[in-house]
Formats: structure tokens, C-alpha cells, sequence
């Protein structure tokens, strides 16, 4: 068997039937309206577009029910939806849901002969080996699929499949079904998985998943041996993606996600025995808990880096983790978060299962859980019995791989805690040194997470702006990796510092302290540069400020870059105060005093509108700026409403509580740490130093984007290359499938100018129109959807990389031309075009005064056909490097620029 020895199965029909029957008896229940009701399979392929699943009236997604097809409605609003777009949404996780049935319908009938639900199973496998060949290998967005449109979702799918095959086949009861299964589904989708590697991303663990588990189904060990062992397999992705305190390195969203694909990749190579190191298995076990760890005292979790935002923990997938943790291993943390879960303190909901589209989860309202609630997975693994839940609560914690520090205070109810570490990949949110503060149910600093990837909006929660982290002259941070500096824990006192490059442009180290009290939360930023910069913190925050100068109209101006987040903005208004004046935050909801803040420097605050949480409309946020070239920021915030009056004293602030008998507190970072003085009403001082310095490496916080000044030494002009198959960026078409585009590229200079010639061998050619209505695939611009040219250019002394997007229209009469990247540093540009033989050519000329003697670029040709509506290909001048084109947009990484140099 794929998921347990054959020798195990006995023993699980007992508990299915004994202790576990509550949970059997309602996934039964369930599979009777599905014999009833279920919808045909579908024919057509899912699509995925920006309107597609979304409430056009607030953003909302919209409701997936398996059977109405063609009627969705909006949770938030009410309103009912149809049309194809919604409809080929809805086909998503319509066909997940099918499949996660076939092994519903299997297992029921492995562990209690229900005849009808093996012949459910059988004709899903049926079906799906008569239309697999026919869904279409076209117009995918983030890898190749027939059913689908990215390869994960098909492996989530096939992975379903061929577990819903190995019960029927235990059982006796697959029959001809599973052999045309095999042949006709499982061999070919699992090598059109394979096709497509995501390295360390999250997805390619369920890539690894599928192929292990159709390994299984038809004997490949050499397909095995790819998903155990390959350079992105799951022995590797153990040892990195997993990092070493057991949090997934893209925050807790994705590990819930990613957790569960290494479930069934590690279950699957147990039963296979395949050997995984011990010390790797001691990570996945603790993965089972660390989502607990960082959650808010609510039990839902931060929304960090790209996470849904307010998801709750109180999920029957996340019971069914710890179960299946538990049954692995003893772990008080694990019994703890069950005794929550299982906790009688709210209602009881619909739990949303009967709609679960196998492991795509949909995040449903929180409920109370019990046993009966769980997934088929824990009639497989759950114990027989549970230990004793003890609710004991979760402790403060740092998790140091992950970089990311927790307080608790006030019995659970106080939350504070400091984001500084891992950059969290592709998934990761410029955000180093973000602050976290919650009390109870209120979120005070939270994280916004993000909303949907194909709208517009994913620019702003993907900016530093949208976060409480520093950012410098209006710039979003670098992607990079903070350090811990410090950390120290003492029962109702801690402290942690850290800190991070927040500018690579000039060079800025921020450093930021949290120190937690038991009823108060003390921040500090501190920042260091040559010369005088722009610092500005954003405070997410539902408040009214207070200070010396009225709020006046006045623009809040920033950075023009994509994901720098000021164009988001609207309705600002600044009011002017000097250095050190203490401004108070009036909490929205009670008029009480919640934080005070001082800055050492003259400083702007600001009050603006701004994005709220996905599908929440708009809400305020405040900002604080300053132009320095050092300064500190220094916050004391009252959760719980128990500080009177903060002032600053010789350096020192002083904070006096609500309550005369809590006493005063002093407060000072210096060298050594965080200085507290306790006076008590009796007027006796008691003098604290929390330290806790770690041993820290120069290199950890640096920028992770390398420049083409590390690049091999620039090529003199005149520079010129031929592009062919090497250079193909294909989507699910090979270079020759494609038609085998070429061009050439030349680039030259005289005395008073750069010119790159681009000379592209395609026919027919499908230039996309000025006027063409724009099909709202997702938040990419439609341009690229076209025959064109992408030049991508840096210039010694740029602060970033500038780029365009050239493509012929009209007859070539003229070439039409967007810039994509850049702002001030973006030099003159003159794009000609015109028709040739076969083909096109597009002569760009840039004045050779705006260019540096040793200058980098590169050249994208994007290639259309007719036929699509996303783009075939691109042939890409320094190389394709084994990529494919999905999820590339109008963006290059600047590493991968080859660099030039000009004639004297």
C-alpha cells in the first residue's frame, strides 16, 4: 500500500470501527449526498483570471459549493454570481473535490465493504482515464496541466488519485478501472509533473508528493528515486524549505500547507523504506507545533509574507495535524493545542469539510472541533486513544531559523512580537524589523497578509508601506535577512534585538528592540547611515494622534516603484513636531491612551487612507518621517490601557502606570541591553539588565540580490549573439513545438549613442493592439501577452534597474513602448521598428551620456500565438537557464544581466 504496510490495515478497520467510528460514520454520511448529488465530471479546463471566484462589489472570494455548478455566492455580501468566469474558477476545486471523493469512496470501502462506494471510486478513476488526454495542454499560468492551469494543483489531484487506486486495489476492487488509471492517467500526468521543477518552492512538495505516490501505483523506483533524492527532492527540501526550529521558511500560511505535502512525502517513503535521516525527521515532528507557537491569543495566525489574512487555527485540518502528530510522537505542545481545538468555549459550525477540495484548502470561520470532524487521513493514523489534553496555553518563543520572537504576557492575553529574520523567498514580504501587538481578540499591529495574486492590490501588501517595518527615501526594503542580536526571557520581562539592511542605496542598518513588560510593550528603532536619509515607520493602527500641531492636508509622496506602495495612498494629512515631543495614539474603540511615541529627531507624522485587510475596503494608518543620518523612534504601548503618562527624562523615558500601586518603570537601551528601573509606590527602586547577546555573522542581514558588478567581466562592444533553443523560455510548448523563433541581438555605440538592435525570425507574427480590451487575467499587463521586445538596462550609480517593453503597431508605423522598471535614473529611449523578411526587427538607441563605461542588460523577446491567451515563450539573450516562462511578467532579476563595456 502507498500510505501504511499492508500488515497495519487490519488493525485500522478495529479503530475505524471502535473509537474512531464517529469520524467514519460522518465521512459515510457525507459520501450518501455525494451518491445522490455529485456533478458530472467536467470536460473543460479551469482557468484562472483576475474576476474569476471574486466578489466584483468587495473582493471577497466567493463560496465554493461542489454542487452548484453555476450559482456562487459572496459570504460577505450575499450575492449570488454566475457566468464562465466564475464557472472555471468553480471547476478548480470541483475537480479536487472529486478526487479527494475517489479516495473517501475507497477507504469507506476498504474499511467497511460498501460496494457502492467502491463503484463511486471506480468510475472517477474511469472518467478520468477517458478525459485526461482530451483537457488541453495550453494557456497555463504556473506550470503545465491538462485539467488545471499550474502543475501543483495537478499533482494535488494525481497524488488523490492514485492513493483512491492503491485502496481500491487492496481491497480487491479495482478491476480494469486501476489498470486504465495507471496507464492513461498516472503515467502520463506524473511525467508531465516531473517536467516542471519549482526547486524550494512550497508547490514542489506536492510535485514530490504525486510522483512518489505514482511511483508507487506503477513500479518506477527510478521515479521514486527523482522525488527522494533530485536536487528538489524531499530528502533536500527537509533539509532547507523546513528550516531547523521546524517552521517553513515562507511563514505559518505556507507551512500548514507545505507541512502536509511533507506529511504524505514522508509517510509515503516510511512505507516505501526509503531512510530518511533522523535529524530530519526530528524537524518534520516538530513542524507539527510551530504554528501554534506564533499564534495570536485567539488562535489565529499572523498573516505574514502571503498568507490569507484572518485565518483561525481552529480548523479540522489543523486537529487532524496534531493527531497525526501525536500519533508519531509524544508532544505536550501538540496536547495542548488539541485541548484548545477541542474546547467547548464557541459554537460548533459547519466545519466546511464537506466542501474541502483535497489539500487546497479554503480557510473556513473558526469552530469548536471534536473527533468526529476530522479527515481521512486520521482513519488511517489518528491514535486509538488520546493522552490527556492539558489547555496549559503556549509560552513566549523565539524561532531562530525562522527569526521571528514572541511575548505572551497576562496569562495569554497580552501578544507582542518582532519579525526580523528569514526573507521568506518568493513568498516574502519586504518587512524586516515588522512589529506584531494583540491583546485578547484586538489586533492592534497586525499583518495584513495579502489578498488575491491576480489584482492590482497584491503591489500594496507586498510593500514595506503596508506593514509597521522601517523603510528609507520612500523605497520599499531590499529582500533580505535580518539578525538576531539579542534575546533574553525572564518569566513577566523579555527582551530581543535584532537587525537588518533596510537599504542597499544608500546603505542603512536599522536596529530594533522590543521589550516586554507585563502589562506594557516598549519598541525602540534605532538607524545608521553616511549620510542623511529619509527614514520613515508606517503604524498600522486603529487610532487618533495627538501632538503639538494640527493635521493639515499635505501630499504623502514616496517611491514610484511598483511594490513601493504610495500610489495606494490617498486623503493624507501631516502635522509638523520637533525632536523629542511625545504624540499619544487615542485607541479608536475606547478613547483610552493605547502607545506614545518620540522621536530624537524633527519629524513629519502623517494620517492617511490606505488598503485594509484583503476584501475590507480602506482604513488608516499613520506614519512617522524624519531626515537623518542617525536617530532613534521610541514607542511604549498599553495593550491593556494601564499607563498613565509617558515622558523622557535625561534620555530615559519614564512611564507612569494607571494604577498608583502598579508603581513607575525607566526605561533606557544601551550597549549592554535594556535598562529597566521599577520604582513601587514606597518609593524602593529595583535596577534590571536584560541582555541575552547572541555571537552574530557580518554577513546574515546583507542584501540577497547580487549586482553585475559580481557578475564576470563585462564584454566590449561591439557585443552581439545569436538566440535559439538554448535560449527559450517555453510555457508548455518546446522550442520546436513553437515553431522555433529565433533573432538576433547586436549592441554597438558610437560617440553619442547606445544601440541595441534586436532582429526576431517568427512568423506569423500577433502584435497585441493599443486599444485591445484588456482580458483581466491577473495584475500583469496585458502587453506581454504579445509578440514584443524587453529591454532590461543598469547603469553603474542606478539604484535599480530600469526597463521597457517595446511592440510594432500599426503596420509598424509606430512602436509603442512602456516603461516596466525604474523610476528617476530611467534614461531617454527611442524604439524604432519595422518589418523584414520573416520576421521583425526593433532598434532601441539610448544617448551614451546616460550610460556608465561598464553597464549591464538584457533582452527578452516575448513570442505569441493566435491560439492563447497567455503568451508561448521567450527567448531570453542570456540564456534560459532551464526556466520556463510562467509567472514571469515584465520582470528580470538583475543577476542574470550580462554585463558590457562602452568603447573609449
Amino acid at each position: 500500500m502507498i500510505l501504511l504496510n499492508s500488515s497495519e490495515f487490519p488493525a485500522r478497520q478495529r479503530i475505524a470501527a471502535g473509537a474512531l467510528a464517529p469520524l467514519a460514520d460522518s465521512l459515510r454520511a457525507g459520501m450518501e449526498r455525494v451518491l445522490r448529488d455529485a456533478p458530472a465530471i467536467s470536460g473543460q479546463k479551469a482557468m484562472l483570471t483576475r474576476d474569476g471566484g471574486r466578489c466584483p462589489l468587495d473582493g471577497a472570494p466567493l463560496e465554493f459549493d461542489p454542487y452548484s455548478p453555476h450559482a456562487h455566492r459572496c459570504p460577505t455580501c450575499g450575492t449570488v454570481y454566475g457566468g464562465e468566469r466564475h464557472h472555471r474558477w468553480w471547476l478548480m476545486f470541483a475537480q479536487l473535490w472529486r478526487a479527494e471523493r475517489a479516495v473517501h469512496g475507497a477507504l469507506l470501502n476498504a474499511l467497511h465493504f460498501d460496494a457502492r462506494l467502491a463503484a463511486f471510486a471506480r468510475a472517477t478513476l474511469d472518467e478520468y482515464a477517458d478525459r485526461y488526454a482530451r483537457y488541453p495542454l495550453d494557456d497555463n499560468v504556473l506550470g503545465p496541466s491538462r485539467p488545471f492551469f499550474s502543475t501543483y494543483l495537478e499533482s494535488i489531484w494525481l497524488l488523490q488519485l492514485c492513493i483512491a487506486a492503491d485502496l481500491l486495489d487492496a481491497a480487491d476492487a479495482g478491476g480494469a478501472a486501476t489498470g486504465s488509471f495507471r496507464d492513461r492517467v498516472a503515467a502520463p500526468s506524473a511525467a508531465l509533473v516531473r517536467s516542471y521543477d519549482e526547486g524550494e518552492s512550497n508547490r514542489q512538495l506536492w510535485n514530490n508528493a504525486a510522483m512518489l505516490a505514482a511511483a508507487r501505483v506503477l513500479g518506477d523506483a527510478a521515479l521514486a528515486g527523482h522525488a527522494m533524492h533530485s536536487p528538489s527532492g524531499l530528502i533536500v527540501q527537509l533539509g532547507t524549505g523546513l528550516l531547523a526550529d521546524g517552521s517553513w521558511y515562507e511563514g505559518e500560511n505556507y507551512h500548514l500547507f507545505s507541512h502536509r505535502g511533507l506529511w504524505y512525502g514522508v509517510v509515503m517513503a516510511e512505507a516505501a523504506g526509503h531512510e530518511i535521516p533522523v535529524e530530519l525527521l526530528a524537524r518534520f515532528q516538530a513542524g507539527f507545533s510551530t504554528p501554534f507557537l506564533t499564534a495570536f491569543p485567539d488562535l489565529g495566525f499572523p498573516a505574514r509574507r502571503d498568507s490569507q489574512y484572518g485565518a483561525s487555527l481552529r480548523q479540522w485540518r489543523t486537529a487532524e495535524s496534531c493527531e497525526l502528530g501525536l500519533a508519531r510522537a509524544d508532544d505536550a505542545r501538540l496536547t495542548s493545542a488539541l485541548a484548545s481545538l477541542y474546547a467547548d468555549d464557541i459554537p460548533h459550525r459547519d466545519t466546511g469539510r464537506w466542501r474541502s477540495a483535497a489539500e487546497a484548502e479554503r480557510n473556513e470561520p473558526p469552530s469548536a472541533l471534536s473527533r468526529a470532524d476530522l479527515g481521512w487521513r486520521s482513519l488511517l493514523f489518528a491514535g486509538e486513544a488520546l493522552p490527556s489534553l492539558d489547555r496549559a496555553g503556549m509560552p513566549s518563543a523565539l524561532l531562530d531559523a525562522q527569526g521571528i520572537a514572541v511575548f505572551r504576557r497576562e496569562r495569554g492575553d497580552g501578544y507582542a512580537a518582532l519579525d526580523y529574520g528569514h526573507h521568506g523567498g518568493g513568498h516574502g514580504h519586504p518587512d524586516r524589523l515588522n512589529l506584531l501587538l494583540a491583546h485578547a481578540t484586538r489586533r492592534i499591529l497586525d499583518d495584513m497578509g495579502t489578498g488575491s495574486y491576480v489584482d492590482p492590490t497584491l503591489h500594496w501588501y507586498r510593500s514595506t508601506l503596508a506593514h509597521n517595518a522601517p523603510l528609507v527615501n520612500g523605497r520599499s526594503q531590499p529582500p533580505t535577512s535580518g539578525t538576531l542580536l539579542a534575546y533574553d526571557e525572564r518569566e513577566e520581562l523579555g527582551w530581543v534585538c535584532s537587525s537588518a539592511r533596510i537599504s542597499a542605496q544608500p546603505p542603512v542598518i536599522a536596529q530594533r528592540a522590543l521589550t516586554a513588560l507585563a502589562h506594557v510593550v516598549i519598541d525602540e528603532l534605532r538607524w545608521s547611515s553616511d549620510a542623511p536619509v529619509r527614514i520613515e515607520l508606517p503604524v498600522h493602527a486603529r487610532v487618533r494622534l495627538e501632538c503639538s500641531a494640527a493635521l493639515e492636508a499635505a501630499p504623502l509622496e514616496g517611491g514610484d516603484g511598483l511594490e513601493d506602495g504610495f500610489s495606494f495612498v490617498r486623503e493624507a494629512r501631516r502635522a509638523r513636531v520637533p525632536a523629542n515631543e511625545i504624540v499619544r495614539f487615542i485607541d479608536d474603540a475606547s478613547g483610552n491612551g493605547l502607545a506614545w511615541v518620540t522621536c530624537s529627531e524633527d519629524a513629519e507624522w502623517f494620517a492617511a487612507m490606505a488598503p485594509g485587510a484583503p476584501a475590507s475596503g480602506e482604513q488608516p494608518f499613520l506614519l512617522l518621517r524624519t531626515h537623518a543620518a542617525q536617530g532613534r523612534i521610541r514607542s511604549v504601548w498599553s495593550p491593556a490601557f494601564t499607563v498613565r503618562e509617558v515622558s523622557l527624562e535625561n534620555g530615559r523615558l519614564h512611564i507612569t502606570r494607571a494604577s498608583q500601586a502598579a508603581g513607575k518603570v525607566d526605561y533606557e537601551w544601551r550597549g549592554d541591553g535594556a535598562h529597566l528601573d521599577f520604582l513601587d509606590p514606597e518609593g524602593a527602586r529595583t535596577h534590571t539588565v536584560l541582555s541575552g547577546f547572541r555571537a552574530t555573522e557580518p554577513s546574515s542581514s546583507s542584501q540577497l540580490a547580487s549586482t553585475p558588478a559580481q557578475a564576470p567581466a563585462a564584454h566590449p562592444l561591439p557585443f552581439s549573439r545569436d538566440l535559439a533553443e538554448p535560449h527559450y523560455r517555453g510555457s508548455e510548448h518546446s522550442w520546436r513545438d513553437a515553431g522555433a523563433p529565433r533573432a538576433h541581438v547586436l549592441v554597438t555605440a558610437d560617440e553619442s549613442e547606445l544601440e541595441i538592435l534586436v532582429t526576431v525570425r517568427k512568423s506569423p507574427l500577433h502584435f497585441r493592439a493599443p486599444d485591445a480590451p484588456d482580458p483581466e487575467l491577473d495584475n500583469e499587463h496585458p502587453d506581454i501577452h504579445s509578440d514584443g521586445v524587453q529591454l532590461h538596462f543598469w547603469s553603474e550609480g542606478w539604484r535599480e534597474p530600469v526597463a521597457w517593453l517595446a511592440i510594432p503597431e500599426r503596420d509598424f508605423a509606430r512602436t509603442r513602448v512602456r516603461r516596466t522598471a525604474g523610476a528617476g535614473d530611467a534614461p531617454p529611449i527611442t524604439a524604432r521598428s519595422r518589418e523584414i523578411s520573416g520576421g521583425y526587427e526593433i532598434r532601441f538607441t539610448i544617448p551614451r551620456s546616460a550610460v556608465s563605461p561598464i553597464f549591464a542588460l538584457d533582452v527578452l523577446v516575448n513570442e505569441m500565438s493566435s491560439d492563447r491567451q497567455r503568451r508561448r515563450g521567450q527567448l531570453v539573450l542570456s540564456g534560459a537557464r532551464g526556466d520556463r516562462v510562467y509567472l514571469r511578467g515584465d520582470r528580470h532579476p538583475l543577476e542574470h544581466f550580462i554585463p558590457l563595456r562602452l568603447p573609449e
